[in-house]
């Protein structure tokens, strides 16, 4: 005999009682369609959508909820339809969430292939070279889109050789247009998302020199009719940290804006890994190691020694990355006794 988990109830109105409920239909494969679950909320009932999946496990039912949390539909912009979708990227059953951290905000994407445009949810939205305000229902189930006019605006200011510069806030996602090196944003809170500076080289070449990581404690109040400066781009400072094992070092490997950013260095796509040169006071011993990255976030690279038994220190090592840059580093004397 084959038992089938066919159908189930659940409480959709969050009011302590399935009396007033019916059963939710499985389809074939144990799946159905996202039922709607109208959550108690301060400001009334808050919708969210949850998918279920049904089978028999060792002859027992199991029920298996997913989180279903992001809505797609239509919205006509300027006359012209296109595809648009609410992504409550923290599954808390709002779709209207900003802040100034990428983990706190929801996300609406409007456009469909090349035209599609990304943004965080916020008061405002840049879309296909304008400026819009935007409301969010909290339930995600429509969105309003209408031309911002004489808002309230502030400047930021950075070196001219920064060629993109992006901010997150509560206002939203701004890709801030800079015109010798002043862009302006609607007063408000930001923290900065991203910059930028690309510089040739001697040989033509270009290097980009791109912000990581940002301390949580960086963020920038823009007033009204106010200039903010600041300080991204080089110098980079080097910081390498060394643990010491009997006959052995591993290094940790920092590169820092002047803001205290992450930073790195790319070329033609790809990252340039900084390298890590090794040599005696004689001259008879040199090595030259190359750093791997430690994680996704490219916070830290990291790279290991094994002091040769045949030579004599004192040991230096001395961090290399060539790029047509300003680094601040310095060698670093490697204890061996």
């Amino acid at each position: 005999m084959i038992l089938l988990l066919s159908c189930f109830f659940i409480d959709a109105n969050c009011n302590g009682s399935l009396a007033d409920e019916t059963p939710v239909t499985l389809e074939h494969g144990g799946r159905c369609d996202p039922v709607e679950i109208r959550f108690p909320g301060e400001e009334g009932p808050v919708s969210y959508h949850v998918p279920f999946a049904g089978s028999m496990q060792r002859g027992e039912p199991r029920l298996l909820a997913r989180t279903a949390c992001w809505y797609v539909g239509q919205i006509t912009l300027n006359g012209k339809a296109l595809q648009c979708m609410l992504w409550d990227i923290n599954a808390n059953g709002t779709f209207n969430d900003t802040g100034v951290y990428i983990h706190d905000t929801d996300r609406i994407f409007i456009g469909a292939g090349r035209d599609r445009v990304k943004r965080y949810t916020g008061k405002y939205a840049q879309l296909y070279g304008k400026l819009y305000r935007l409301e969010i229902a909290r339930t995600g189930q429509w969105i309003r889109l209408t031309p911002a006019d004489d808002i309230p605006m502030g400047s930021v200011r950075v070196p001219k050789e920064v060629r993109a510069l992006t901010f997150l806030g509560p206002n939203g996602l701004f890709d801030v247009g800079l015109g010798d090196g002043v862009g302006r944003v609607p007063a408000g809170r930001y923290r900065i998302l991203y910059w930028r500076v690309t510089r040739e080289s001697s040989a033509g070449e270009p290097y980009h020199l791109k912000c990581g990581m940002f301390p949580d404690e960086t963020v920038l109040d823009i007033r009204e009719g106010e200039e903010v400066e600041l300080l991204a781009g080089e110098p980079v400072t080097v910081t390498l940290e060394k643990e010491r094992f009997p006959g052995a070092y591993e290094f940790r490997l920092y590169l820092r804006g002047q803001m205290g950013e992450a930073v790195n260095f790319e070329m033609d796509g790809s990252r340039l890994i900084p390298k890590l040169r090794i040599s005696n006071a004689d001259g008879s011993y040199e090595t030259l190691l190359t750093f791997h990255q430690k994680d996704w976030r490219g916070d830290a690279y990291l790279c290991s020694w094994q002091r040769p038994v045949n030579f004599r220190g004192p040991f230096t090592a001395t961090v290399e990355i060539d790029v047509p840059y300003e680094i601040h580093s310095q060698p670093y004397e490697l204890r061996t006794d």
